[in-house]
């Protein structure tokens, strides 16, 4: 379930706060819905716990595509962060 990701999300936080914001749910695509459900209406969302800036997402579909174009070579690290920056959806806060 997403909120037992996030929930280890949040004991991961106690211990490297300072991960907050390289956060990333690895999910598929039809479950776009429900995580930003989830950030938006939740009691993730807001004081104390402020979720919705912490951590993003990513589709299974979108990792792999990132995945398949480092075939055979072995990118920089700014091309990595680069491509993989694209694939991370932020939650949609707005309605």
């Amino acid at each position: 379930p997403i909120t037992t990701g996030i929930d280890r999300f949040l004991e991961l936080l106690s211990v490297a706060p300072y991960t907050a914001g390289k956060l990333v749910i690895l999910a598929p695509r039809q479950r776009e819905k429900a995580l930003n459900a989830i950030l938006h209406n939740s009691h993730y969302v807001g004081h104390p716990m402020y979720m919705e800036n912490k951590l993003a997402y990513m589709f299974y579909d979108e990792f792999l595509k990132a995945y398949a174009s480092f075939a055979g070579g072995r990118p920089g690290l700014q091309v990595l962060l680069e491509r993989m920056g694209k694939a991370i959806t932020r939650p949609a806060l707005t309605q």
